[in-house]
């Protein structure tokens, strides 16, 4: 059975931001999760959402987030899930995005009871962000009510929207719209040895 939270909805690639649109797979991933989740955000005209975000992302009220969450920090707000869940609650204007420390069963749980799920994982050298977005499973979900229902063993795939393109052709395919990524390769990139990771977790 395939479950595919962004079945009909537009895929958005960061190949075509206008700011810094290598290193935005952050903003993009975080677009894709809001559009599948119904929570669409004004922005100027002219100026992709994504870009939007950016430009959030890139004022002082989010370094100075960034300086609270992780004091000392070298790195940019938009590599910050805390940071980037700011943006996009102050750009819908409420709270659909929280960061939570959860586990795979969790996620997978969160997007079939209508969520959407950004993680970050080594899929690229300097780390990346991908849109949780369905599983392909040999178990029935409708008889799943809770987290811990989900039987890992009977999912074959995880389904990512990828801004970026897709990973299991090293990126040679820039289309990363419902990649299928295999579990064992999905938890190897994102959780590593870890049983919990942070995420994104978009509400609807």
């Amino acid at each position: 059975m395939i479950f595919n939270r962004s079945k009909n909805y537009p895929y958005y690639t960061q190949r075509n931001n206008v700011k810094s649109p290598s290193a935005a797979c952050n903003v993009t991933a975080a677009t894709q999760a809001c559009i599948i989740t119904g929570n669409n955000f004004e922005h100027p005209a002219k100026t992709q959402p994504e870009d939007h975000l950016m430009e959030l992302l890139e004022t002082q009220e989010a370094w100075n987030l960034l300086n609270t969450v992780l004091p000392g920090a070298i790195c940019k707000p938009r590599n910050v899930s805390h940071c980037i869940a700011w943006a996009v609650n102050k750009a819908v204007g409420k709270r659909i995005c929280r960061v939570e420390t959860v586990s795979l069963q969790e996620m997978l749980y969160h997007v079939i009871t209508g969520g959407a799920v950004v993680v970050s994982g080594r899929f690229t050298k300097s780390g990346h962000f991908v849109c949780i977005v369905g599983l392909e499973t040999d178990q029935e979900i409708e008889n799943i009510t809770k987290a811990e229902d989900i039987n890992m063993s009977q999912i074959k795939n995880i389904i990512v929207d990828d801004p970026w393109g897709d990973y299991k052709t090293a990126y040679q395919n820039q289309n990363g719209n419902d990649v299928f990524l295999p579990v064992s390769t999905f938890v190897k990139t994102v959780f590593g040895k870890d049983k919990v990771k942070t995420a994104q977790m978009y509400y609807q």
